[in-house]
């Protein structure tokens, strides 16, 4: 692996990711509206799984494929899928979702929490259209870095020791809509602030969940998933 999936990697292995549960949650209560209809035994691909939780709800009934470069996030979500009764063995790939090589294609395809940690969306972008299938749909989640709460934030080499990919919301649907994706839904919610963010998680979660589908909170949102699919 390149330094830059080293480094990345070293970051999910050991900093505390997931404590922030309420953000996982509103993740995957966006995701299930989002998704399309799957059929018994569909194909799906979890880029940067983390602890599976996101792909841990397709488990059941789907084919399902994660692939992080963090051995610590695998270890939780091998533990997490040993724990639900499937009709498919998931697999689970230690390893960077860009150099990997597929043998297969994907109904659909999660990448959510990566864009941010990655040099070169064009090529996830590229690898991601290349791994769905014609009828495929793929949800991609981005922090909007033209959001007043990112505009002006200079601390990722600090907290990270890296840069992240900081792209607006509308640079980034432009790079979709060019990559060859139809852009059929969104949806978003607003990271945790003051004096929310002295709630439990739990407390966070449930009213984030409620502020996000508020409009006049539309203001507030810094977090956008994206439901595409391949231009027909």
């Amino acid at each position: 692996m390149d330094s830059r999936v080293n480094v990345v990697s070293n970051f999910f292995n050991t900093q505390p990711y997931l404590d922030n549960t309420f953000n996982i949650a509103l993740r995957e209560s966006i995701i299930n509206e989002l998704k399309p209809k799957l059929i018994l035994g569909k194909s799906v691909l979890d880029i940067g799984c983390g602890d599976g939780s996101l792909s841990l709800p397709f488990l059941k009934s789907n084919k399902v494929v994660a692939i992080d470069s963090a051995k610590a996030m695998l270890l939780k979500a091998k533990l997490k899928f040993s724990q639900v009764e499937s009709n498919y063995e998931p697999e689970i790939i230690e390893g960077d979702f860009l150099s990997y090589s597929f043998s297969k294609k994907f109904d659909l395809i999660l990448c959510i929490g990566v864009v941010a940690h990655i040099e070169n969306i064009e090529l996830l972008f590229s690898k991601i259209y290349d791994l769905l299938e014609d009828d495929g749909h793929a949800i991609i989640q981005i922090s909007d870095a033209d959001h007043y709460r990112y505009k002006n934030s200079k601390s990722s080499l600090q907290n990270y020791g890296y840069e992240l990919n900081k792209t607006g919301k509308q640079e980034f649907i432009k790079k979709l809509i060019n990559s060859g994706f139809k852009l059929k839904k969104q949806s978003g919610y607003s990271w945790s602030f003051f004096p929310i963010s002295r709630f439990s998680q739990k407390g966070q979660f449930f009213i984030l969940n409620k502020i996000r589908k508020v409009p006049v909170f539309n203001f507030l949102t810094s977090e956008w998933l994206f439901l595409v699919s391949k231009v027909a």
